[in-house]
């Protein structure tokens, strides 16, 4: 079909201006000089930020007026690349020689800025170069990095996209990234003056700024003139959590201060800055973080490079920082001002301030640290912490090592009433304990670093005269941290500690003076060694106590005691023990070895077991209490070897016992002892219970009648071998209830027994030659005045019942006689009623006459009475 004619000539006209478009497309891109522009593009870099300019491929938009290189590249003079990009699009005149760029696109850019170098990738826009009037290239950046790298480190800012325009007028930039993982958005708006006049130049901005959850706005003049720059603008924030912003601000891009704070750290501050030529001044004018509030000022000089800070706190809640501080993450980085440099950058002073703190267990009611910033290091001038009554000052330096922070310097703490003190360390101490531990005054002069601590000087005065001084070494380069320590210990009140383990028993007469100590400290296993104790010149029930020293180690799960040594009285002892209590133990497990060469107790314990006016026919049993109370303390099994023991009721020597505690009693095994100078073995019981009870098993042979007798009786009446054993129950508070309460029996066995005064052969003899009853009585009484009797064996047993000893039967046989000893001993009352009867052989072998032997009244002083009828009977038979 035809077209109408009067459409044919405007389609014509149509289709010869797109081919003329088309053909235009096709001719005028090969108009232009893509290598005088490259070549053009290059000098502008090369001129304006020092580096050379390379690309792979060209292309030309003419109809846009933009020249588009494929893969550029920046390099600086040590041909290192600063910039690479996928793509750098350049809008410019494209067939002017001399016109320069209007705007530049980087798509997916690498750059990497180094400030501290310069030669690096930076463009000085304040100068006398530039015109009057002029305009920078519009900086576009799509999906690009930047990294800027420093000494110390290198922060990296990816995503970035925005726009930057500047002119002679304004400055206007809109710019978002990311950077460890949050997402920042930059919009600044300046107004400018004079930028082409660096004594002249004006400047009135405004910016806001987000990172993660913090926002920051920024207001104010900054001018630049012949001296230098000056203004004044107002800096604001608002965080809820201020640690990512410290990370980009301060640690150079490093996740410190997240690592640091566990938990989110809010903060909103404001501040009022202040430029001069020669200073730089902050002032904040408010500062909040959670309940810590407070203002200061921060003041840095040029000229030399000074820095001055000053923080007034009304409330600081270091109780929040602290229970969210990584005590690690701070360890390993030691105080973050120093390990980054800050101290080598700056001279200067500090001071904080608080009034009201915080504390994880308490409150401080004043704190001031104050000091210098000098090269190298930190100098505290003045640190005052105000606790209760009581006060803590430092004064030292604070220099940062090839191993970490170093202290050195002294600490001062003096002040009646510790319970603030010891409520910041969570220790709340017995009331009997606190009073001796008011602290008057302690001092410390200190040299720490990561690898060892030395206090040269330990001083420490309580309230009550307690002196504790001395100094210490701790070492930490090792496998094992240890502290070694020598330390001396005057006037310190024993009698908290032992009513605290002993209940009212009272070991120590008096406070302990001049007892010198050292202690070694392994904090891996959170112990303590004790390397030598010493007491001197003190009381222990009543005896002198002379000296004790030993090892005693202390750790989170026990103590173990080594190379003890003592001297009490007339006791020496040595040995060693270890006490542990499991996390699962009801009470502590001991275990170890004991070697006492001496124990002489005298009467140190005669209260105990003898009343000190005993009324005469009447038990002279004490009823002072015993207290078995220690059983409770421990578990466990404790090996004993005594030397010799002596007192009132015992002399023993070389005994060897295994004692087992277990249940609130005592368990002790008498492997062999040597008892009355025989050989003893046998088993006893302590329990401790509402009411103590003893069961007891011994056996004895080859003892010494004499030396048995020489510890119950006033008088000599026997010597010669006897041969034992027995089982013993008793129970109660006191010597006198376990007498009463004592049940059990006895047998007994004596070979060759000598009786003195008994003069038995001389009785027989005289009787025989006089023949006369009325000489009777005073032969017999002459037998008891001197003489010996020899009874070949003796044996018998004793049966005991709540204190009242039965001798049913007890017979006897020598050359001269034959007999039988019956009655009983009353413990109770101390009285006795036995009778010996004595058959006499030389009389009459086959029917001897029996002379009769009556014991009555006191043990200790007791009546005797003879019957001799069946002697005169004989006589008269003759």
């Amino acid at each position: 079909m035809a077209l109408p004619a009067k459409l044919k000539l405007p389609l014509i006209i149509a289709a010869g201006l797109a081919g003329l478009v088309l053909l235009a497309m096709l001719i005028l891109p090969m108009t232009v000089d893509t290598e005088a522009i490259q070549e053009r593009i290059a000098t502008y870099m090369r001129q304006h930020t020092g580096t050379s300019f390379a690309a792979r491929d060209v292309s030309v938009s003419v109809f846009s007026g933009t020249v588009t290189f494929e893969n550029p590249s920046l390099l600086n003079s040590a041909r290192d690349t600063v910039l690479q990009a996928k793509e750098l699009i350049i809008a410019t005149d494209l067939y002017s020689d001399s016109s320069e760029p209007t705007a530049i696109t980087l798509v997916d850019a690498q750059i990497r800025l180094e400030p501290e170098n310069s030669s690096d990738l930076w463009v000085d826009v304040i100068g006398e170069d530039l015109p009057e009037q002029f305009r920078l290239p519009s900086i576009t950046l799509k999906d690009s990095k930047i990294e800027v790298v420093r000494r110390q480190d290198t922060q990296t800012y990816s995503n970035v996209s925005g726009t930057v325009d500047l002119n002679s007028q304004q400055l206007n930039a809109n710019i978002t990234l990311n950077t460890q993982e949050m997402l920042v958005r930059v919009l600044a708006r300046c107004r400018l003056e004079n930028l082409h006049d660096s004594t002249q130049f004006r400047s009135n901005c405004s910016a806001d700024a987000s990172v993660g959850e913090s926002t920051i706005s920024y207001e104010g003049a900054l001018n630049h003139t012949a001296k230098g720059w000056q203004g004044k603008y107002t800096l604001n924030a608002q965080s809820k959590d201020i640690r990512p912003v410290a990370d980009i601000a301060l640690s150079g891009g490093d996740t410190y201060w997240r690592e640091l704070f566990a938990e989110p750290l809010p903060l909103d501050i404001q501040m009022t800055h202040y430029v001069t030529p020669t200073q730089y001044i902050a002032d904040i004018t408010s500062l909040t973080s959670g309940d810590t509030q407070g203002k200061g000022r921060v003041t840095i000089t040029n000229q030399p490079q000074d820095i001055d800070v000053t923080l007034v706190l009304s409330k600081l809640n270091m109780a929040s920082l602290l229970q969210q501080t990584r005590a690690s993450v701070l360890g390993e980085n030691d105080l973050f001002l120093l390990k980054k440099g800050f101290n080598r950058r700056f001279n200067g002073t500090f001071r904080v301030q608080a009034s009201d703190v915080t504390m994880p267990y308490g409150s401080v009611q004043n704190l001031v640290v104050a000091g210098n910033i000098a090269q190298g290091g930190i100098t505290l001038t003045d640190t005052n912490i105000t606790i209760g009554d009581a006060q803590v000052v430092a004064m030292g330096n604070i220099s940062a090592t090839g191993f970490g922070l170093r202290y050195d310097g002294l600490i001062e703490a003096s002040g009646t009433s510790p319970d603030a003190l010891f409520a910041l360390i969570n220790v709340t101490p017995e009331p009997e304990l606190r009073k001796q531990f008011m602290i008057f005054r302690s001092r410390f002069n200190i040299v720490a670093d990561p690898r060892s601590t030395v206090i040269s000087e330990l001083r420490l005065l309580t309230e009550d005269g307690v002196k504790i001084a001395g100094g210490l070494i701790a070492e930490t380069d090792g496998a094992e941290p240890v502290v070694r320590s020598s330390l001396s210990i005057a006037n310190l009140d024993w009698q908290p500690f032992e009513t605290r383990w002993m209940g009212d028993q009272t070991l120590l007469d008096k406070p302990v003076d001049n007892g010198p100590f050292s202690l070694s400290w392994l904090p891996n296993v959170r112990g303590m060694w004790v390397t030598s104790l010493a007491l001197q010149d003190n009381l222990l029930f009543g005896k002198s106590l002379d000296s004790l020293s030993g090892t005693l180690t202390i750790q989170k799960d026990g103590m173990a005691i080594n190379s003890l040594s003592m001297r009490y009285a007339d006791m020496q002892a040595a040995g060693e023990m270890t006490i542990s209590r499991p996390a699962t133990a009801a009470k502590p497990d001991i275990e170890g070895r004991l070697r006492i060469s001496e124990i002489s107790l005298g009467d140190t314990y005669s209260n105990y077991i003898w009343k000190e006016d005993p009324v005469e026919g009447r038990s002279p049993f004490s009823e002072e209490q015993i207290n078995l109370a220690p059983l409770h303390y421990f578990d466990g099994k404790l090996r004993l070897f005594i030397g010799h023991f002596s007192h009132d009721l015992l002399d023993v020597q070389n005994a060897a016992a295994e004692i087992v505690f277990k249940n609130n009693s005592a368990d002790v095994k008498l492997l062999e002892a040597t008892l009355w100078e025989g050989k003893a073995n046998g088993q006893f019981t302590l329990a401790s219970g509402a009411v103590p009870s003893v069961s007891m098993q011994i056996n004895l042979v080859d003892a010494s009648s004499s030396a048995m007798l020489a510890n119950f009786v006033p008088w000599n009446i026997a010597r010669g071998p006897f041969n034992a054993s027995g089982r013993f129950q008793l129970s109660g508070v006191s010597f006198f209830n376990w007498m009463e309460t004592l049940r059990g029996g006895a047998s007994y066995e004596f070979m060759n027994l000598l009786v003195t005064p008994f003069n038995l052969p001389l009785v027989a003899r005289s009787i025989q030659s006089s023949r006369s009853v009325s000489a009777l009585n005073n032969i017999l009484r002459s037998a008891f005045d001197s003489g010996v009797a020899r009874i070949a064996n003796l044996r018998g047993g004793m049966s005991l019942d709540n204190g009242i000893g039965q001798l049913p039967e007890t017979t006897l046989r020598s050359n001269e006689m034959v007999g039988e000893i019956s009655g009983r001993l009353n413990l109770l009352q101390w009285d006795m009623d036995l009778v010996a009867s004595l058959g006499l052989l030389t009389l009459d072998p086959l029917r001897p006459p029996k002379l009769q032997l009556l014991f009555t009244d006191s043990i200790d002083a007791p009546t005797r009475q003879i019957d001799g009828r069946e002697i005169e009977a004989w006589i008269a038979r003759q």
